[in-house]
């Protein structure tokens, strides 16, 4: 049961800045989508039909661990068709054109 609860959390708690960052462009540009959905993986933006978007942290994705993880989750969710975008914390501060021009051509 606690494993099964465990899979429903959102971590972290509170969005990122980051995060809020992604999401202030895709609502600027009326973009739907939903946050944190429970798929393979937690990607912190969903769009629909099938694009997952991650923006993660350069210090905790960073921890072989979560690297790790990271990439079976990236695995698994190429496997079932889903479309993944991943953005260094680093590239959404210092680099966010290339970011938002990412994210634009994957809505096409």
């Amino acid at each position: 049961k606690l494993k099964i609860t465990r899979m429903f959390q959102v971590f972290p708690i509170r969005d990122t800045s980051i995060e809020k960052k992604l999401q202030e462009f895709l609502t600027s540009k009326n973009i739907r989508f939903e946050t944190h959905k429970t798929i393979i993986g937690q990607p912190d933006i969903f769009i629909e039909p099938n694009i997952c978007i991650f923006a993660d942290g350069d210090y905790w994705h960073n921890l072989e661990k979560v690297k790790i993880r990271d990439i079976n989750v990236n695995k698994n969710l190429l496997e079932k068709g889903y479309k993944l975008l991943r953005f260094w914390e680093h590239d959404i501060k210092n680099n966010f054109e290339k970011v938002r021009g990412e994210i634009l051509e994957n809505l096409s």
